[in-house]
């Protein structure tokens, strides 16, 4: 088991109340949380297992903003070494590896460093194609006690979903 899925795996409870997150990019949702139908014309429809996050698009370069308050926790050595490509993983008000928010495929390595605080609406970074992305658009979780949860349980992304 590599860094980062320890890391993933660490499993401690905490509430998931009051969140008070903000949307993290303006763009368009194009891929929902939990299980997606993929068409292709060459393989027709294939169902994917359940998506982690919500994935928001818009043209390359465009902010990424923390949607909450908190902590650098991790980021990658380079975009090739996990399919999130560039990523940044945040906690959610002190609360560490107990609750974070996780925002993959950054154009660039963010200049943030591990232990750097970030404010709730700091742009964090640039949206990107890095690691295992069809297009620019940034991948946004919420975990907590390692689960993943929707983001639409969280923030209110205004397109009446």
């Amino acid at each position: 088991m590599n860094e980062f899925d320890k890391i993933l795996n660490c499993q401690e409870e905490v509430s998931d109340s009051k969140l008070d997150l903000i949307v993290p990019a303006k763009g368009h949702i194009i891929s929902e949380f939990g299980t997606r139908d993929i068409l292709s014309a060459k393989n027709g429809k294939t169902t994917l297992p359940n998506h982690g996050g919500i994935d928001i698009a818009n043209i390359e370069g465009t902010p990424i903003y923390s949607a909450g308050t908190g902590i650098v926790l991790d980021k990658p050595k380079s975009d090739i070494e996990s399919p999130y490509g560039n990523y940044l993983i945040i906690d959610n008000n002190g609360r560490g590896w107990k609750s974070y928010l996780l925002y993959a495929h950054l154009k660039e390595a963010s200049s943030l460093k591990i232990g750097d605080s970030v404010k709730q609406g700091d742009i964090i970074g640039l949206m990107g194609e890095t690691g295992n992305s069809t297009g620019p658009h940034l991948h946004f979780e919420i975990r907590i006690d390692n689960k993943k949860k929707n983001p639409r349980d969280y923030i209110n992304f205004g397109d009446k979903k």
